[in-house]
């Protein structure tokens, strides 16, 4: 493009960086006359190369703190439109608004967007279209996206004393996302599953209001390309973030906010793995992360607990990078339970806590550089890891309209040429409207 630029796929806000030869599931891309399909979710955008030429600054330093405003045709359905009806007034009930919009997008790889306001809530929003009885998991399935337009004022706020929401022993979430079932004909009843696919939710905070002791803010099931992002859960209730159905995962939580709850985020899942980062947990009444039969990779996690910030228990594995875990009252930031959990830390620091890990009845130091729970295997010679830096994943938002150029409407015909001209525009930013693109030849992004 003329200023030292590589080009990778955005998803509509930062849902993964990749190059132009991978691809999501919205806008479809076909090679013709091969068939094959492809897909590209909204837009591809350029990011700085490694390069000595100046590159543009994007007018957002913090991607999480963006306020996201979409193209008109990219295709998303607002749930402020006519057809839906959301007021996002914080008087009116728009739980049927909103589950209207997410059963309208259900399994087509679409984008639920809500502008800024406050929606009340009275019952769960979710991945299911109960109307669909001839699904073998009662109407649930992935591919569906919620993308608010900004965390700070997109409020999801459930309604005070709300029917359903009051027990702990039976808890319930204000968000709940799900997977079908369709490979092996697998019976699914609760939106279990591992193939809760492209599951994304970016940009907005829940709130689960007061009376409410058994609400949950989001239980979120997703599978491989599955991620929660940018997101604030504020309130009290039995859970923040939970993660205990059946075959959940893999998935990513980053740059997530959780004020208060009995629990931060639970995970009960030993089948597949889950990826934390950039998480900060405040004012839980018993754990900040509560983990059983599970294998988590966290870091960056920032508590401010006089509980335990991390709790483990069963057959479970945590590896621990760059976090910072603050409390009082607790033996040690990080309890274990039992002899099974197994701990890989580093850099971790603590205070107020007696010390950093407690486990088969030892404490360690408050202040952990390097610690396994376990010997190194092998020809290790007594090394734990070869202390590798962990880069930053880039982000990258353009906030001026400026700079997006639009890739047209798909012709059902060979969309080659019109894409190409966008990608030759000089533009920072291309945006792929909804529907299926053929192409012929190689697309180019210039630098």
């Amino acid at each position: 493009m003329g200023r030292g630029y590589h080009a990778f796929a955005h998803f509509l806000a930062n849902k993964t960086n990749m190059t132009l030869n991978s691809f999501s599931l919205a806008s479809l891309f076909v090679l013709a006359p091969l068939g094959c399909t492809c897909a590209l979710l909204g837009c591809a955008q350029a990011a700085p190369a490694t390069t000595t030429k100046t590159t543009k600054t994007p007018l957002v330093k913090t991607f999480g703190d963006a306020r996201i405003v979409l193209p008109a045709t990219s295709g998303v359905l607002n749930v402020r439109d006519a057809q839906f009806g959301a007021r996002g007034d914080g008087k009116t009930d728009d739980t049927a608004a909103i589950q209207k919009a997410l059963t309208q997008a259900l399994g087509t790889h679409r984008v639920v967007y809500i502008p800024d306001g406050v929606y009340l809530v009275s019952d769960t929003l979710k991945w299911q279209n109960s109307a669909n009885t001839s699904n073998n998991v009662q109407g649930w399935g992935p591919f569906l996206q919620l993308q608010g337009q900004s965390r700070a004022k997109t409020i999801i706020r459930l309604k005070n004393n709300a029917p359903g929401f009051d027990d702990p022993a039976t808890p319930r979430a204000v968000i709940q996302t799900g997977s079908s079932g369709s490979h092996g004909n697998k019976q699914y009843s609760n939106g279990e599953g591992n193939e809760a696919f492209e599951n994304h939710l970016r940009h907005f905070t829940v709130e689960t209001g007061s009376g409410n002791a058994g609400a949950i803010g989001i239980d979120y099931q997703g599978s491989n390309c599955s991620a929660m992002r940018h997101v604030e859960i504020k309130g009290e209730g039995f859970c923040g973030i939970a993660l205990t159905r059946r075959d959940n995962g893999p998935l990513l939580l980053k740059d997530i906010g959780i004020q208060g709850f009995q629990f931060g985020i639970r995970t009960h899942q030993e089948i597949a793995h889950f990826t934390l980062e950039n998480i900060r947990l405040s004012g839980q009444g018993e754990a900040g992360i509560w983990m059983r039969d599970s294998v988590v990779a966290a870091r960056k996690i920032i508590s401010r607990n006089t509980v335990p910030a991390i709790q483990i228990a069963g057959v479970a594995m945590l590896s621990l990078f760059d976090s910072n875990l603050s409390g009082g009252e607790a033996q040690a930031a990080i309890m274990c339970q039992g002899t099974e959990p197994r701990l890989y830390v580093r850099n971790l620091s603590t205070q107020g806590y007696e010390g950093a890990v407690r486990r088969r009845g030892k404490t360690e130091a408050k202040q952990l550089t390097e610690w396994s729970s376990d010997a190194p295997l092998g020809n290790a010679k007594g090394q734990l890891s070869l202390k590798l830096p962990i880069q930053e994943t880039p982000q990258f938002y353009e906030a001026d309209a400026n700079q997006w150029a639009d890739g047209g409407a798909p012709t059902n015909n060979d969309d080659t040429a019109t894409l190409q001209a966008a990608l030759n525009s000089g533009k920072s930013t291309v945006a792929l409207r909804y529907g299926r693109y053929r192409i012929s030849k190689t697309l180019i992004v210039p630098r």
